[in-house]
């Protein structure tokens, strides 16, 4: 009776320890199927921070068209426009209403960062967010139609320039008021477009005679630059743009140090570009699952090809990247965030 006990506690003492070894392979397969499971017959909410038209937009309902394929359990991927206040609308959105549960994710306004930078009791933490991946870096252009009497930023010291400009405080507003008051500018705003289609048209009515930032691919999309209707009076980016060369960036534009590092902080914008987020506190294996999709659909051929249909370039970062550069732009002196929000704000 002995012996038989003492064998039966051997054979459990066995049966125990490949258990144990055994533990971490069925974990992982059950963590990997859990992903897809939760997924399976779900739908992901893509809300896209800006109005239909433009960059954004575009770039966001290409996304949705193409990630299903790759998310485990291929949930459908709906995009949704939310604009306002120049895509701070979605961004509070996302970090204090969206579920944080994987269904919910966004490709914001890059000028998030800037904007908490210089207000601080703005409602949502940057660094805190789960970002995905990056779909490219984005370059923005203050844009001036031909029959404007202003074509140069030299000229627009001299004679006051209508330009458009969304609502809010967006990337576009804070350039023209940093610009009027670091540079000597004389750019008069009227904000409130919804739109680079609103403004673009705007334009063309001769309501206004410029659009404050807007994407090359927008302005291509156009016959704008075939027929020589536009012309490019400053980058919004850290470096020029070898399709028109001669345009310079806005960091060139200032005259000392402390304005140039005001202009680089609005345009670290360019090198957060089009990005995808998720709200905070997203499960891990979850926010992996996400971003090893978005890496996989900026490989595949199928989205290269249509990229490139809607004029579209694509200049990868892998989420853990993005998130180190989140963290470096959020890393400016009291004195430069100072500066920057006496540049920006009214």
């Amino acid at each position: 009776m002995h012996r038989e006990a003492v064998r039966i506690g051997s054979r459990s003492i066995v049966a125990s320890v490949i258990l144990t070894m055994l533990l971490p392979l069925s974990t992982l397969s059950a963590s990997a199927q859990s992903v897809a499971d939760f997924y399976k017959d779900k739908a992901i909410n893509l809300i896209i921070a800006s109005a239909e038209g433009g960059g954004y937009d575009i770039s966001g309902r290409l996304i949705a068209a193409h990630l299903s394929k790759f998310v485990p359990g291929h949930p459908v991927i709906v995009p949704r426009n939310m604009a306002g206040a120049s895509g701070m609308q979605a961004v509070d959105y996302m970090f204090n209403v969206a579920a944080q549960d994987g269904t919910v994710v966004c490709i914001p306004q890059p000028t998030m960062i800037l904007n908490k930078v210089v207000d601080h009791s703005a409602r949502y933490e940057p660094e805190k967010f789960g970002w995905i991946g990056r779909m490219a870096s984005l370059q923005t252009l203050g844009v001036v139609w031909h029959t404007a009497p202003v074509q140069t930023i030299e000229a627009a010291k001299k004679e006051p320039l209508i330009m458009a400009a969304a609502q809010g405080n967006g990337s576009g507003a804070n350039v023209l008021t940093a610009l009027n008051r670091l540079v000597g500018t004389k750019f008069n705003m009227v904000k409130g477009y919804k739109s680079v289609s609103e403004s673009g048209l705007a334009m063309e009515r001769g309501e206004v005679q410029g659009i404050s930032s807007t994407s090359w691919e927008y302005v291509d999309s156009k016959a704008w630059i075939k027929q020589k209707e536009v012309g490019f009076l400053y980058i919004i980016g850290s470096e020029r743009n070898p399709k028109i060369p001669d345009t310079p960036t806005i960091n060139e534009l200032a005259g000392n140090e402390g304005d140039r590092a005001v202009l680089r902080s609005i345009a670290s914008a360019a090198d957060i570009g089009r990005a995808i987020l998720t709200p905070p506190n997203v499960p891990a294996d979850r926010i992996d699952a996400l971003r090893d999709a978005f890496a996989a659909m900026l490989r595949d051929l199928d989205f290269i090809r249509d990229a490139e249909r809607r004029s579209l370039e694509i200049g990868p970062m892998a989420g853990t990247e993005l998130q180190k550069l989140i963290l470096q732009a959020m890393d400016v002196t009291p004195e430069v965030a100072e500066h920057t929000r006496r540049a920006i704000r009214e």
